[in-house]
């Protein structure tokens, strides 16, 4: 147990003494978009670009949004309606790409990227 809070107490150290990282931790939150209904979050940064990334899931739709000065402010750049509900949704950021996987209620036997 000793060794895990090392560990972890020395990743803290590290992110808190880089300077890309410096105004991340606290601060207000931040809305993202104005639709109402968020059903869930997901979020993902990548560290060649500085960008985060969120996918929303409201009421009958998805959108996919990117901040490009550290969560400040958030664009919407892609909405797909879900008329029939979000079964599962996820998003992963690599190599200058983002992916978003979902399945919709209607099509339960389908994965759509």
């Amino acid at each position: 147990m000793r060794i895990q809070r090392f560990l972890i107490h020395s990743w803290l150290i590290l992110v808190l003494s880089t300077a890309a990282w410096a105004g991340v931790i606290g601060g207000p939150d931040v809305r993202i978009g104005t639709d109402t209904g968020a059903r869930s979050a997901i979020f993902d940064f990548d560290p060649d670009t500085g960008n985060y990334y969120a996918v929303v899931v409201w009421e009958e739709s998805w959108t996919f949004n990117i901040s490009t000065d550290g969560g400040t402010t958030w664009s919407s750049f892609y909405r797909s309606t879900a008329t029939q509900g979000i079964a599962s949704i996820d998003m992963a950021v690599g190599d200058s790409y983002v992916y978003v996987g979902y399945v919709a209620n209607h099509t339960a036997d389908e994965a759509l990227m």
